[in-house]
């Protein structure tokens, strides 16, 4: 179960990853549909399940952060040090690059609450939550880290987006509104308008370019 981001930040995401150079890509390479995990591993295959543990939790608003990485195991820092690797690595063949969302109660009391209404894997024993931009070659991936683009950028989510083991989705309401949602499930907060978001695009293939070269990833 996810929160698919809005086309904007979506955009921006995927141009970001078009910007990493394509002899560092690893494992499943790039992202191809930028979400926010609530929770992997769901046993069930009936959306209605899912719709019965969160009925009523309300909307849930996401302040992104600037561009992370989980760490493979035993990955070493240019000076040589090894990197601290996370729970959550991908494993020790690839660092994962991400989007930080800073803290937020609302995303884990809903993963909390799906984990206490529904069956499910445990894959990572820590809940972090983040937006996946693709994955890397250890080491690698401090190349990336610290990009401020995302940073600031506010959504507000009133849809949750179900996924059965064959891939098909369903929306799922997490706040009811007297009008019909948008196409996305999402409506952008008043902290960033679309307006400004429409710009942040515009220039994210070029900051995202131009900050590679600055790290000579070229």
């Amino acid at each position: 179960a996810h929160l698919r981001v809005p086309d904007p930040v979506r955009k921006m995401a995927l141009e970001f990853g078009a910007a990493i150079d394509p002899m560092d890509l690893a494992g499943d390479g790039l992202e191809t549909d930028p979400h926010i995990t609530a929770l992997y591993g769901l046993h069930t295959q009936w959306h209605g399940d899912v719709e019965r543990v969160v009925r009523g939790f309300g909307p849930i608003s996401v302040k992104f952060g600037k561009v992370g990485c989980f760490f493979a195991e035993g990955t070493r820092a240019k000076s040589g040090a090894v990197l601290a690797a996370s729970v959550q690595r991908g494993g020790e063949e690839h660092d994962v690059l991400y989007v930080e969302v800073e803290e937020t109660d609302q995303l884990y009391r809903l993963n909390q609450r799906l984990k206490d209404g529904l069956a499910y894997t445990e894959t990572h024993p820590t809940y972090t939550p983040h937006m996946t931009i693709g994955y890397v070659r250890p080491g690698t991936g401090q190349l990336y880290v610290g990009h401020s683009m995302f940073e600031g950028l506010e959504v507000d989510f009133d849809v949750l987006t179900f996924s059965d083991s064959k891939g098909r989705e369903t929306p799922i309401a997490l706040a009811w509104r007297k009008y019909r949602p948008s196409a996305n499930g999402e409506s952008l907060s008043a902290g960033k308008s679309l307006k400004d978001m429409k710009a942040a695009v515009a220039n994210a293939y070029t900051n995202a370019m131009a900050s590679a070269v600055d790290m000579d990833c070229y």
